[in-house]
């Protein structure tokens, strides 16, 4: 896997998109500073998922837009596309594509080959890959600096693949804590159920005894009633008279108060013809007053209107007389700047021509001055090139210098290296050998160990197992034990098993009819059906009859049957059943009595006949009426016209049988039970001796992998170092070798260098003496241009100011044109409303003579009609209207007071009779009529004290819940569940907390043999890296490794640093990337990205950097932004980030391997 494009549209710099596409080998990315080359390793982190703002270095998601220049408008999104080429994984295609897009409103995008996606599935892909935000495969100087301050440990949990460990444990942690949620929660309804258990238990109590009150309360209630219906009917009888007396007493007012309102309207009748006449004569009046105001109103307005006009006549002539003389002055001052502007223009005419002419002559001498200054300029640019090829030469031969003289000191020092390695190889095979025999010995032990572990391990979890199985059988059986014992208590409920307690202790010896009789299986209901009624009597040898009473005061609601054995002697008369194929025999044969059984129920037994079939009963009835027939299915026939039904559950014989079946299945259970029990005791005494000897095994297993693991790191590092060792060895002296002949090869360059140099100098003091000179002519001729420049200057201002006294006067001019014509405009329109207001005076003048003859016109008319109003007189007429109302008044008060009366004694039957009806629906709830009794007696003073007394007793209970015996026996199921749901949450939990403890054990094997081989590979690279020292990574805490801080210890050569912040910026940068190409060699990322890691590394430390990075490039893609020659010297495609204009970032890409490829012979191209 390794990247193949990276596509960046309007992310930070990089307005415009830009394609990069990378090799499979090394990469480099180049350009100055601040043109945006980091961006690039800002959109990879962004597209795999980063949302850290300080690693994105922003502020906020907006700035990762391009925010626009002076030249260029920002745009609306930010979208990265990465790329990857996935051909090594074929479960995932050749090719896998993300894009990620961001726009300024806020909606963020991810996509995953074209789909939309979540982050979390981007994430998930990649999971132990190495491949991330939080991955060693993007590396930059930040992660340089967590490594020197000692944060590494990240790093070796993406190694050791440890996420998706902590993912297991984070899921098992939360799983645990919603099981433990479970479990509080489950004991709190548990606590809760069990008190609700325990107050229902109560209130069933409680409801028995409330039942029992209410069925005496509702049988004193119905005497009560009835004495109150009898009083209500008498109440209602006698508000049925005084009804019918105020009916009459209503109907008389009524016939009255006709007579007088028929009078009463013929006088209205009268009294409205005189009063239309009345109110005609008054609307002529009103209306002839109506109009006279309305004509004195619109004479004054005219008069007003006449007033106005006059005053504004006078107005308008006044202001025409002034507009008259303005104009006059106006036309003066027209006359006097029409000869300014004239004398004006012939000034400005001058001026421009002498303008001209300045303006010809200082272009030709400019021409001069631009043609000096650019043969000046040329050899400036060739004085400059001069210059900068003298500080390249004297750059070189400075640095030729010191190659060589580092060469020398390089090859004395190496020399001296490979005889002290020659000893030191030696030595390290001697205690490799010596190593290898320790560690063989100890494999074969551990390996033993390990497999005596694991039998035990399978051995205890066969016998957890065993245990699971167990328990959830016990609570099966716990279950089934507990619904049995349920039923039993349903079942003699219903058989009454109390009552008979109940009567034992009052009788004396009591046996109830059902305990003598004993049916075969299947004959039950035979039996139920044949003694029928005598099933439910208590058999006993004799009674008092005080004990009567005593018995019916202890169980008042309760009905008794006694057959006393002392009175039954005599045998029933035999009833010998017939002779007919339907007949399958006597019942005697199929039900036995028990020994001691009454002769009556012998008697009975053997007087009923048994039927094969209950389809034959009717025709055996018919041909034998005075014979007992019986059927298997519960049909019997008495003899004497009674027939007997007996259903599958209703009677005790069958409630019996059930209820021996429930108890024997108990005993079974209580069997099960104690063989279970007993079998868990022993199982688990064998998982206690396992577990004790399986702790033993593991703390020696143990103890056993630490030696195994320190003697392997012993002899790996053993083995390391001699192979280190030798490799150095031969590295040193091909290194001797090639500094040998680079020493003559450098020494044959530098005199050549020098020899440049001397003629370069030459050339230099020449083209200073020409430049001397073209700057001295150049000179010249600008001062004479600057003169004649000044002069035009001059000229130019004056013409400026003649120009603008030009336009002045014609704007001027302009005014005062206008004003004049809006002035005679103004006199026009002033005539003009003199003329109108002088034509509509006439007009009201006119108009107020007519208004005047008008109105005194209406004066006499008025007058007139005020004459006749007054001939109208009402007084007669009110006055016996008045006396005819006031009778009807009274007969009115008469008629409501009666109305009233009336109303009152009908509501009170209504109240009666609602009464009434209350007292009938109360007595029908309880079960009678009141209806249908007849008069009852009063109620004696014991029975109202009774009911008193019940209604106390009964307030005293409170309320009660009449559903307390289901909701009892509910609750009591429902906690039992919820006690099985118990167990098995409490089961989960241990499940979850043993697998916490294997995900630990798993991830601190995988995170210690991922240290180890870290720690080996980091020794390695430190000595390849820094030719000589020694490096090594320490555990801080060993006993807790997952949680363990991991410590660097470095020793450069010649070095002893108490602290990695002693060391130099380039040792500490050089010490990270070799803990980061260890990681690379125990697992190796698909591509590394590194940014400017290289840039603290000096030339020679560049150099061995980037040969290790060319050939990490065979296992992994290399991408690096650097600014070293050496590094970019070794790249296969090199990617080139320019700023052509401030804040826009441009990409051009060169292919390295591709020139190697057509050029073979030769070296790079130089800058």
């Amino acid at each position: 896997m390794y990247i193949k494009e990276l596509q960046l549209l309007g992310f930070k710099s990089f307005q415009e998109k830009t394609t990069l596409r990378f090799a499979p080998g090394m990469n480099c990315i180049i350009g100055p500073n601040g043109c945006g080359k980091s961006n690039v390793l800002d959109a990879l982190r962004w597209v795999l998922g980063e949302q850290s703002f300080a690693v994105l270095r922003c502020a906020k998601n907006e700035d990762l837009i391009f925010a626009g220049t002076a030249q260029l408008p920002p745009v609306n999104f930010a979208e990265v596309r990465l790329i990857l080429s996935t051909e090594d994984q074929p479960a995932l295609g050749s090719e896998v594509e993300i894009r990620r897009r961001y726009f300024r409103s806020g909606e963020s995008e991810y996509y995953l080959n074209r789909q939309p996606c979540r982050l979390r599935d981007i994430q998930d892909l990649f999971l132990s890959t190495g491949i991330g935000t939080k991955a060693y495969s993007i590396f930059d100087l930040r992660q340089m600096r967590e490594i020197i301050a000692g944060n590494i440990r990240q790093m070796f949990e993406e190694a050791a693949t440890l996420a998706k460990f902590r993912d297991s444990k984070e899921e098992c942690q939360r799983k645990l804590t919603l099981t433990q949620t479970d479990l509080t929660r489950l004991e709190d309804i548990i606590a809760e159920r069990e008190r609700i258990v325990r107050s229902l238990q109560r209130q069933s109590a409680r409801l028995r005894v409330y039942q029992r009150l209410k069925q005496e309360e509702s049988r004193l209630r119905l005497r009560e009633l009835q004495q109150a219906y009898r009083e209500l009917n008498e109440q209602l009888a006698a508000n049925e008279l005084e009804i019918r007396k105020l009916e009459d007493t209503a109907a008389e007012i009524t016939l009255q108060l006709r007579h007088q309102e028929e009078e009463l309207r013929q006088l209205h009748s009268r009294l409205v013809g005189i009063q239309s006449e009345r109110e005609q004569a008054l609307n002529e009046l009103n209306q002839r007053r109506q109009t006279l105001s309305e004509l004195q109103a619109r004479l004054l307005m005219e008069q007003q209107e006449s007033e106005f006009l006059d005053r504004a006549s006078e107005e308008l002539q006044k202001e025409k007389t002034r507009l008259e003389q303005e104009i006059n002055e106006l036309q003066q001052i027209f006359n006097t700047a029409l000869n300014q502007l004239e004398n004006a223009n012939s000034t400005l005419r001058k001026q421009e021509v002498e303008l001209q002419h300045l303006q010809t002559e200082s272009r030709q001498q400019e021409t001069t001055v631009i043609t000096s200054r650019q043969e000046e300029e040329q050899e400036r640019d060739r004085l400059r090139q001069l210059w900068e090829n003298e500080q390249q030469l004297r750059g070189t031969i400075i640095r030729l210098e010191a190659e060589l003289a580092n060469t020398r000191t390089t090859t004395e020092r190496l020399t001296e290296e490979a005889r002290r390695l020659h000893q030191q190889l030696n030595q390290a095979e001697t205690d490799r050998n010596t190593l290898q025999s320790e560690f063989d010995h100890l494999k074969h032990q551990l390996d033993y160990q390990r497999q005596q572990s694991t039998l035990r391990q399978q051995e205890l979890a066969a016998i957890e197992q065993q245990l699971a199985e167990l328990g959830r059988e016990q609570r099966h059986l716990e279950e089934q034990k507990t619904n049995n014992a349920a039923q039993i208590a349903r079942l003699e409920t219903r058989v009454a098993r109390s009552v008979l307690t109940g009567a034992g202790e009052i009788l004396g010896e009591v046996t109830p009819v059902s305990d003598w009789l004993e049916p075969e299986p299947g004959w039950e209901r035979a039996c139920e059906a044949a003694f029928n009624f005598l099933l439910d009597f208590l058999n006993t040898e004799k009674i008092q009859p005080r004990e009567f009473s005593r018995l019916l005061d202890r169980f008042p609601t309760e009905r008794f049957g006694l057959l006393i054995s002392s009175l039954a002697t005599a045998p029933l008369p035999e009833c010998p059943p017939p002779a007919d194929p339907a007949i399958i025999g006597a019942l005697h044969q199929f039900v036995r009595l028990r020994t001691g059984a009454p002769p009556l129920l012998r008697s009975w037994l053997e007087s009923f006949a048994v039927l094969r079939n209950s389809e034959s009963l009717w025709s055996m009835i018919e041909k034998y009426p005075a014979s007992r027939f019986v059927t298997a299915d519960g049909y019997a026939y008495l003899g004497d016209g009674r027939l007997v039904l007996a259903g599958e559950q209703a009677g005790s014989m069958v409630i019996l049988s059930r209820i021996r079946e429930l108890e024997q299945g108990t005993a079974a259970l209580n069997e099960r039970l104690a063989a279970i029990e007993k079998t868990t005791a022993g199982l688990n005494e064998q998982r206690l001796q396992l577990q004790t000897q399986l702790d033993k095994t593991e703390s020696e297993l143990r103890l056993t992998e630490r030696e195994f693991y320190a003697l392997e790191s012993r002899l790996s590092t053993t083995a390391g170092v001699a192979a280190e060792l030798q490799r150095e060895y031969e590295r040193l002296n091909a290194e001797i070798r090639r500094l040998n002949g680079l020493t003559g090869s450098l020494t044959t360059a530098l005199t050549e260098h020098q020899q440049e140099l001397t003629a370069l100098r030459t050339a230099i003091e020449q083209s200073e003496q020409k430049l001397a000179r073209l700057e001295q002519l150049s000179n010249a001729a600008e001062q004479q241009v600057k003169n004649e420049l000044k002069a035009a200057s001059e000229l130019l201002a004056q013409l400026a100011e003649q120009r603008a006294r030009v336009r002045h006067l014609e704007t001027e001019i302009g005014h005062i044109k206008q004003s004049i014509e809006d002035k005679s405009r103004r006199i026009g329109e002033i005539t003009a409303t003199m003329a109108r207001h002088h034509e509509r005076q006439q007009q009201l003048k006119d108009s107020r003579e007519q208004l005047n003859s008008a109105i005194g016109q209406l004066q006499a008319q008025l007058a007139e009609a005020e004459q006749s109003y007054a001939r109208f007189n009402l007084d007669d007429v009110s006055a016996a209207t008045a006396e005819l109302e006031k009778n009807i008044a009274e007969l009115r008060n008469q008629q409501q007071n009666n109305q009233n009366r009336l109303l009152e004694y009908r509501l009170q039957r209504a109240e009666l009779e609602t009464r009434v009806r209350a007292l009938l629906d109360e007595a029908k709830s309880l079960g009678a009529d009141l209806s249908q009794f007849s008069p009852a007696p009063a109620e004696s003073a014991d029975e109202l004290n009774r009911l008193e007394e019940i209604r106390r007793r009964l307030a005293a209970l409170g309320p009660v819940n009449p559903l307390a015996a289901e909701e009892y026996e509910q609750e009591k199921k429902d906690l039992e569940r919820l006690l099985f749901q118990r167990d098995d949450v409490l089961q989960a939990k241990q499940n979850l907390e043993e697998s916490l403890k294997e995900i630990d054990r798993h991830a601190r094997e995988q995170f210690l043999n991922t240290y180890q081989e870290v720690r080996l590979h980091f020794q390695q690279v430190f000595r390849e890296l820094f030719l000589e020292g020694e490096a090594d990574l320490v555990l801080v805490n060993d006993a807790d490794p997952l949680q363990s801080e991991i410590a660097i210890i470095a020793r450069p050569r010649g070095k002893n640093p108490k602290r990695l912040e002693q060391l130099s910026d380039g040792e500490k940068a050089l010490l990270a990337i070799s803990l980061l190409f260890a990681f690379y060699r125990v697992k190796p990322a698909p591509f590394c990205f590194l940014d400017e890691i290289d840039a603290p590394l000096d030339d020679a430390n560049v150099s061995r950097f980037a040969d290790y990075l060319k050939r990490m490039t065979e296992k992994t893609q290399v991408i690096i932004i650097t600014h070293n020659r050496a590094t970019v010297e070794r790249a296969d495609v090199i990617f080139g980030v320019t700023a052509e204009q401030p804040g826009v970032s441009k990409l051009i890409s060169v292919s390295l391997a591709d020139y190697r490829r057509n050029n073979p012979a030769s070296s790079l191209p130089e800058n």
